[in-house]
């Protein structure tokens, strides 16, 4: 497959989303932690406004707030004074200290800073580790992987004094994706459950940004795994990793811990699904419950019932690299025929695909989409879809026009259904 790049000198209706915010997301499920930006205000506040409308839940963030003159004399000062205001005010289980573009450039320390903290308040145990997530490289995935991968290491340095744990036969460890929402983790997570597996999950977003532990507001993530929850990693048999871009978290499982890791890069689709229900009868030596073999049913039927509306259809899509995956593969399921694909950034999973990717903007979707049948991307496609009056089914992240993003699914049986209609309704409705 060819990975090409777009050749415009500027971005217009940009489609990459600032690693940051995949650090801020991968936080959310992580119980009673928060994420630091090391940035100016303004940084911070955008995240905040662009999360909260996409989630309508509150998001768990702080900033140091750098001025012109705290970039020149001081960003350090800063980053100190906001972890101690934060453990004042709040005494949050966990702090990610998130550099971004303004930090790096800068060439801010924030590691050896993070590191000189820690040294100076040995009395703390509580976890606080940096990540560096500068906005010029990478998108959402990139940095939600990357958080995820240093909350990992945190977590073994932790508790490398306790080590090695007893393996429990039936304890599993579940690494999900950037791309899966609070719906798809608790899904996958009931499929584990039912096959009379525990299962620890890192981070765990199936009640966070959706439904939380705690009444009222709460500055710190109120959802997710707590720090009890994921120093039990180490005593899993096996970690399941969805999605290519957590590859690199499974590897850190399997180095620290020696726990070997099974990759997934898609849950959606007939074919993948079966692999799935497939790897856990054999892992577990048990049947496939009876639910999800109606539910399979009821996914070939409703694939039959809509293949008048799909085969031979062309489409445009624009979405972060697994994301993207996931859909190209289930619409070729269906008979789909990609119009153009669009990408945030290069990855391995877009040179194994064989369909043809540009690393670009919406605007470069919209220039090449003019034949195609319907359009996927977030809400800010809607736009460019209404100019060449394509169907638009809003998918990814941000998504501004619709409630319970955090509650749909499209992984599973049930979750490729609910796509599956979602986008054979948009067709039915407004196709040409």
């Amino acid at each position: 497959m060819t990975v090409s790049f777009s050749e415009k000198e500027l971005m217009i209706n940009s489609l990459k989303i600032s690693q940051t915010v995949g650090g801020v997301l991968a936080l959310q499920g992580v119980f009673r932690s928060i994420p630091i930006l090391h940035s100016a205000q303004g940084c911070a506040a955008f995240i905040k406004a662009l999360m909260t409308n996409h989630f309508r839940d509150p998001v768990a963030l702080q900033t140091t707030a750098l001025t012109e003159l705290d970039v020149i004399f001081k960003a350090e000062q800063n980053m100190v004074k906001a972890i101690d205001s934060v453990i004042d005010k709040n005494d949050p289980a966990v702090i990610a200290i998130l550099s971004t573009a303004l930090t790096e450039t800068l060439g801010d320390d924030v590691k050896k800073n993070v590191s000189d903290y820690r040294k100076n308040h040995l009395e703390d145990t509580r976890v606080i580790f940096p990540v560096s997530l500068p906005d010029f490289e990478g998108s959402l995935e990139s940095g939600y992987a990357r958080t995820v991968e240093a909350l990992l290491m945190e977590v073994s340095h932790r508790i490398s004094d306790k080590l090695p744990l007893k393996k429990l036969a039936n304890r599993v460890n579940l690494i999900p994706g950037s791309h899966l929402t609070s719906g798809d983790v608790m899904e996958i997570k009931m499929i584990l459950a039912d096959f009379d597996l525990d299962v620890v999950t890192i981070p765990d977003l199936s009640y966070s940004l959706s439904a939380t532990r705690a009444d009222g507001y709460s500055p710190l993530a109120q959802g997710g795994s707590t720090l009890m929850e994921l120093e039990k990693i180490a005593s899993a048999q096996v970690t399941i990793v969805l999605g290519n871009s957590m590859e690199k978290s499974g590897q850190i499982m399997e180095e620290h811990f020696d726990i070997p890791y099974v990759l997934f890069d898609s849950l959606t689709g007939l074919e993948n699904v079966d692999r799935f229900f497939s790897w856990l009868t054999k892992y577990t030596k048990l049947p496939v419950p009876s639910r999800y073999r109606w539910e399979r049913e009821q996914l070939v039927d409703a694939m039959l019932d809509s293949h008048f509306y799909f085969g031979g259809k062309s489409y445009a899509m624009a979405l972060e690299p697994d994301h993207l995956y996931t859909l190209v593969m289930f619409l070729k399921e269906l008979g789909c025929k990609p119009a153009k694909l669009v990408s945030s950034y290069e990855t391995t999973t877009l040179k194994l695909m064989e369909e043809e990717v540009e690393i670009g903007d919406l605007y470069d979707l919209e220039k090449g989409s003019d034949n195609a049948d319907f359009w996927l991307s977030n809400s800010h496609g809607q736009q460019s879809a209404d100019r060449l009056s394509i169907p638009f089914v809003p998918i990814g992240f941000p998504i501004t026009g619709q409630i319970a993003n955090g509650y749909r699914m499209q992984v599973g049986f049930r979750g490729t259904m609910e796509l599956l209609l979602a986008i054979s309704q948009k067709i039915m409705k407004e196709g040409r």
